[in-house]
């Protein structure tokens, strides 16, 4: 029911018309279900959570006072603020579904729209600063060469043509005890 209910929430959401259709047919709705709704079997969510005492985030102390201040014969409590309090605490179990997002590390980024765009990182070629193509396909660059890499140098005696675990002043800086 969940499901259904919130894609007809998405639905509503889509234009001004839609909201308003939408808000007509649910207040339509409520009325004919305001009869099946007084019949109760005990099956149902509500009932399950209220039979088992499952109720959540209720404090003690103010519903042991209220039950005081009610078996007082002070007739002014506000029971319509208890009983919203109650009723939305038991509804607790009908919150949204959770997302599949939960392996791994917490991440403090927000799931974002598919309109908002998902790419990562948007990157610019750094010859026109165009979006949507790098700097090796760029069609202002034409047939350029790419430049001519370094030689590599060792990083034990700075000599081109070999590097460091293959380097013969190490061998030799080993045998003569330094």
């Amino acid at each position: 029911m969940y499901k259904h209910a919130m894609e007809l929430v998405r639905m509503g959401d889509a234009s001004v018309e839609a909201y308003e259709k939408f808000m007509s047919l649910i207040k339509s709705c409520m009325v004919e279900m305001q009869p099946f709704a007084e019949i109760r079997d005990g099956l149902g969510l509500e009932d399950r959570i209220a039979e088992h005492g499952d109720v959540v985030d209720q404090q003690p102390a103010q519903t042991a006072m209220v039950a005081a201040s009610a078996g007082a014969g002070m007739g002014a409590v506000n029971d319509d603020a208890t009983s919203a309090n109650e009723s939305g605490n038991s509804l607790n179990g009908l919150l949204a579904l959770k997302k599949r997002i939960e392996m791994g590390r917490p991440s403090t980024s927000r799931e974002k729209a598919p309109y908002e765009g998902l790419s990562k990182r948007t990157r610019f070629c750094t010859i026109c600063r165009g979006q949507g193509h790098k700097r090796t396909t760029c069609p202002d660059r034409g047939d350029a060469p790419k430049p001519v890499r370094k030689p590599s140098r060792c990083k034990n005696c700075g000599v081109e043509g070999h590097r460091r675990n293959t380097c013969k002043k190490v061998g030799d800086l080993r045998f003569s005890g330094v």
